[in-house]
């Protein structure tokens, strides 16, 4: 069913309401939270421990820039651990440092690493997506959630991305399948002369879907 004029301006005004909601609360450190924290040496770490798992609950992984995190959100969990803003920027000068706290946060969340079952599982599950939204970029959100809710690390970018171009490849192959075989004979053969010409030349409209770009 079509999105009705005034769902789509509600939609916004509701993810604007909802946003800091949901960004305070993953964003706030809870006493257990601070016990973790609070074992490590340093303020750089204390901090970047802090922001590492924050960016976890709320972005489904931890950024490879984590000195990225928006200055209001990073003056919010500086507050909280006796750290100032930018010592962030001396945080994981050792590359083990980052990992081991990386390990340490998927632990407390009580998160894990894709295995090779999960990719198995969405990708089969992609597939159904797939046939019911063909937009990659609709697809890529719904594998971040899918993947949040079984509190599952999400996947480097580029392997949804190539997990979507298959999904979508072989939606489009279930979907012709399913409406051949719902056709006669005749109307598929109807079909066939439509695109292929009758007289054995291509039609006008096999020749508008071969051109590039969008029609």
């Amino acid at each position: 069913m079509a999105e009705q004029p005034a769902q789509r301006a509600d939609a916004p005004g509701r993810d604007a309401e909802a946003a800091p909601i949901r960004a305070r609360a993953c964003f706030a450190l809870s006493d257990r939270d601070r016990v973790l924290v609070f074992d490590q040496r340093g303020a750089e770490n204390r901090l970047g421990l802090a922001v590492a798992l924050c960016a976890l609950r709320f972005l489904g992984f931890v950024p490879d820039d984590i000195a990225s995190i928006p200055d209001e959100a990073l003056v919010f969990v500086a507050g909280q651990v006796d750290a100032a803003p930018h010592e962030l920027l001396a945080y994981g000068a050792r590359a083990q440092t980052r990992s081991d706290h990386l390990q340490l946060v998927l632990a407390h969340l009580d998160w894990r690493r894709a295995e090779e079952a999960d990719r198995g599982r969405m990708a089969d599950w992609l597939i159904e997506r797939a046939v019911e939204h063909d937009a990659p970029a609709t697809l890529m959100g719904l594998v971040s959630e899918h993947l949040r809710a079984r509190r599952v690390l999400r996947l480097p970018v580029e392997t949804p991305t190539r997990m979507i171009a298959t999904a979508r490849a072989n939606a489009h192959r279930r979907v012709d399948a399913l409406l051949a075989d719902q056709l006669p004979d005749a109307r598929r053969n109807a079909f066939d002369r439509l695109l292929n010409g009758a007289s054995g030349h291509t039609s006008g409209l096999t020749d508008l879907r071969g051109l590039p770009g969008p029609v």
